[in-house]
């Protein structure tokens, strides 16, 4: 008869002992669960978030539909925008020139650019505040009319983009109306054919007024 300790009495064969599992099902358990919960994450959240797929509805409720690159129908059915996008057939160019203009010196450089072609630029002056008239005019006369961009009566630096509304040459005439010389910096980025500079010429100080009346915009 066994004692109040639960040891078998002596001659009495022990009881058997429940064995662990096996390592093998130990393993086919894991990747079981593993795959389980990596169905769920799936389901709920990566179809979603991804492609816009949502069959439980979590996702919408948590806000992650449509926050991936998927196409949904959504963004199958956005509108072109127009005017805002205009396709090169080559790559852009970059430089930077210096452009010199003396004391009563009337300088004018300008860019080939194409039709839509864009031109982003920024120059500054290190001497005299320069009067500028930003313009362009089409290659050919017939091709459009003359448009300005932006004029300034004085200024030592200037920065922004153009894009062209015709084929032509397009940029900046600086004038220089004090006894001090300056020198433009002038970066450009886009996509230009190349730059030229198309009148360079002095006048006389007592012949500013006649230069200022015939400049359009200042008349």
């Amino acid at each position: 008869m066994s004692g109040t300790t639960g040891r078998p009495a002596k001659g009495e064969a022990a009881p058997p002992r429940e064995s662990a599992p096996p390592p093998g099902r130990k393993l086919v358990l894991w990747v079981l669960g593993a795959l389980i919960g990596a169905a769920v994450l799936l389901v709920l959240v990566v179809l979603p978030a991804e492609y816009g797929i949502d069959p439980t509805g979590f996702g919408g409720a948590i806000g992650l539909t449509g926050l991936g690159g998927g196409e949904s129908a959504a963004m199958a059915d956005l509108p072109v925008a127009e005017g805002f996008h205009a396709g090169q057939s080559k790559t852009y160019l970059s430089e930077t020139i210096t452009v010199p203009v003396g004391a009563y010196e009337e300088v004018e450089v300008k860019y080939g650019l194409a039709e839509a072609a864009t031109l982003l630029y920024s120059w500054t002056s290190d001497g005299a505040p320069l009067y500028v008239d930003m313009h362009g005019h089409p290659y050919n006369d017939l091709d459009g009319t003359e448009v300005r961009y932006e004029e300034l009566l004085e200024a030592s630096e200037q920065h922004g983009a153009v894009r062209a509304p015709y084929g032509g040459m397009h940029g900046w005439y600086w004038r220089n109306e004090t006894d001090q010389p300056a020198t433009v910096s002038l970066q450009v980025t886009g996509f230009f054919s190349h730059h030229e500079e198309m009148m360079r010429q002095t006048f006389e100080p007592e012949e500013l007024e006649a230069i200022r009346a015939a400049t359009p915009g200042e008349s």
